[in-house]
């Protein structure tokens, strides 16, 4: 809903994305049914394809979080904060 308690409809680009370019007004797909459910379900897979591939990439970094430093600067970083949480 737009400030005057109106519903707007998204974007053409934003639609398409989503599935939706043929929604009326109301927001009703042309066909009412299967057509939607598949445009969703596709978006649904791309989300969850969107997020292993961010999980990839985390786990990347984070690997090159972990090598940034030598292998001997990271035992003494250990053994200090050992020391330092006795």
């Amino acid at each position: 809903m737009n400030a005057g308690g109106a519903a707007t409809q998204p974007a053409p680009d934003v639609a398409a994305e989503l599935g939706h370019e043929d929604r009326g007004a109301a927001g009703e797909g042309a066909g009412g049914g299967p057509a939607e459910t598949v445009g969703e379900t596709g978006l649904l897979t791309q989300r969850a394809q969107q997020a292993v591939h961010l999980a990839a990439m985390l786990d990347q970094a984070q690997d090159y979080a972990r090598l940034s430093r030598a292998t001997n600067t990271q035992r003494a970083y250990r053994a200090d904060w050992a020391d330092f949480s006795a």
